[in-house]
């Protein structure tokens, strides 16, 4: 409920003892301090609220560094690549796009270049990847 149906509640019923010549300087006196509680509880509410979204976009703003942009890519990549990254990238990704290059760089002694099979490596301690001619 909202502090306007409370304020609604509390006139009626300060209207209800009137009209049955009850009301006592009392209930007002009451009906004041319950409205206050009510607003200090949505005031402390509505802070609580507004400190949460402000964390929120403080959160999605901020500036990711390198170390936590690329670490869960980095463990991604180890857990994924000897299963079936290596194969995709070597040989679905990278031949088809080889005989362009080499075409293109091959020094001019050289008459011809084909890559007959390209091995990327299982793992990050195997070193540099072999291009088998």
């Amino acid at each position: 409920m909202s502090i306007i149906h409370h304020a609604g509640i509390v006139l009626f019923l300060l209207w209800l003892l009137s009209s049955f010549n009850r009301c006592h300087p009392i209930a007002f006196i009451l009906s004041l301090i319950y409205l206050f509680l009510v607003h200090e509880r949505y005031v402390m509410k509505l802070r609580r609220k507004l400190q949460y979204e402000e964390r929120k976009q403080a959160y999605q703003k901020r500036v990711l560094t390198d170390s936590e942009t690329v670490r869960w890519l980095n463990h991604t990549v180890e857990k994924i690549w000897p299963i079936c990254m290596e194969q995709i990238a070597s040989q679905k990704i990278l031949l088809p796009i080889i005989p362009w290059f080499l075409e293109k760089y091959k020094p001019w002694t050289a008459k011809e270049a084909v890559v007959r099979h390209m091995y990327l490596g299982r793992n990050r301690n195997e070193g540099s990847s072999p291009i088998y001619w």
